[in-house]
């Protein structure tokens, strides 16, 4: 994806900030724009530009898939077949819905957050009945929802953050969350690194929130879960066990040097998954 998706310019050192308050959705990066604990959108817009890049690099997005399947015999995918919820089937008195409805429903939610964010567009936008069907992909740079640009698959002169291919392939974009995602797009752009020459990502706490638009907290929580799924290697630098910076009243901060393991991302994200958290949650010894 383009740099832009990631990394927003700015200078920290123009503005105030804390570290635990990120700035408002509009002053974000499109990436942590879309940062929600329950939502599909950030999720969905990634598996929109891997369909994307099918093509050849320069070249249109071309929608010709249906939201959800239709009646013909072809066995057409559709979009909603690329996304996952946690649905299942349940009945309340004359109510019935299916895990399929469900995900029409998550899909459609998401696409209208897209869409608000100036990441899709809507031409049939007059058809309240089928507005979504043929949605258009736009750039994923939009610094708002009125920056509108068709999308093209990024060439090889443009600056791009690259994330292993495993990461739709193998489902790691269905189980992560948002803020373990957004984690891993900014270590792979590595864009405010301190520099480093073994590649390790150290980005200091303005950047990461001013230019990425994520907190302290959500860095907190990310990293451990993406070390213990082997998915990123984490150094801390002068710190206790518990994680508390050695001598932090006299030296102040000392960031955590991060470095994404490709091969992490050939593991069957679901096995793998399951078996992160359950030792995470395990009483230790």
């Amino acid at each position: 994806m383009r740099t832009g998706f990631v990394y927003r310019q700015h200078d920290p050192s123009a503005a105030d900030y804390s570290d635990r308050r990120v700035p408002p959705p509009a002053a974000r990066p499109p990436a942590t724009r879309l940062l929600s604990p329950r939502g599909s959108a950030l999720r969905l817009e990634l598996i929109l530009l891997g369909v994307a890049q099918r093509r050849k690099a320069g070249t249109e997005f071309h929608n010709d898939l249906l939201l959800t399947p239709g009646y013909t015999q072809d066995n057409s995918p559709a979009w909603v077949q690329l996304i996952t919820t946690p649905a299942q089937y349940t009945s309340a008195g004359e109510f019935r819905a299916t895990p399929l409805t469900k995900r029409a429903r998550s899909l459609a939610a998401a696409l209208d957050v897209l869409s608000d964010a100036g990441l899709i567009d809507y031409p049939r936008a007059a058809d309240a009945r089928g507005k979504r069907e043929g949605f258009l992909l736009m750039d994923e740079r939009a610094a708002s929802p009125t920056d509108r640009m068709t999308y093209r698959v990024p060439t090889m002169k443009e600056p791009t953050v690259r994330v292993p291919s495993g990461f739709l392939h193998h489902g790691w974009v269905h189980v992560l969350e948002d803020s373990e995602i957004a984690l891993l797009l900014m270590v792979a752009c590595g864009r405010g690194t301190l520099p480093d020459p073994e590649g390790w990502i150290a980005i200091p706490a303005g950047e990461r929130l001013l230019n990425y638009g994520l907190s302290r907290d959500a860095f907190s929580a990310a990293h451990p879960v993406l070390k213990e799924m082997g998915l990123l290697e984490v150094q801390s630098i002068r710190r206790h066990s518990d994680g508390q910076v050695i001598d932090f009243s006299t030296e102040g901060p000392s960031l955590h040097r991060l470095r994404i393991v490709p091969d992490g991302f050939e593991q069957n994200a679901y096995d793998c998954a399951h078996e992160a958290l359950e030792r995470l949650n395990s009483p230790r010894n």
